[in-house]
């Protein structure tokens, strides 16, 4: 299982929204990465955004977020490894993830 996270990290990020399924798109102007399921919803629901344009998340071709999408501002720390999403120091102590294993990003990819 350790292997299978780290190739999710490597190669494939984490939709933004949801943070379950692997990112499939990239939204130019936002910069969120999502599953396809979570950029019509979030897309498709507004005026605004449903001119945004959504590229595809090419494995190994993209860049990976660096903060979190669910604490704007706060840098990735680690991996929680139950939910297999990237986390910050706030996600690490929210309910969501208090009390899973949470490894560094660093021992992740190596």
């Amino acid at each position: 299982m350790f292997v299978c996270v780290c190739v999710v990290v490597v190669l494939r990020p984490v939709c933004s929204e949801c943070r379950r399924s692997l990112a499939m798109v990239h939204c130019q102007q936002c910069a969120g990465m999502f599953c396809h399921a979570c950029f019509k919803v979030v897309h498709m629901s507004s005026r605004v955004l449903r001119e945004h344009i959504s590229v595809p998340v090419v494995p190994g071709n993209e860049t990976p977020p660096t903060t979190c999408s669910s604490h704007p501002g706060e840098g990735i720390d680690g991996v929680c490894e139950k939910e297999d999403v990237l986390v910050c120091a706030v996600c690490t102590q929210s309910h969501a993830h208090k009390g899973h294993t949470h490894i560094s990003i660093k021992n992740a990819v190596s």
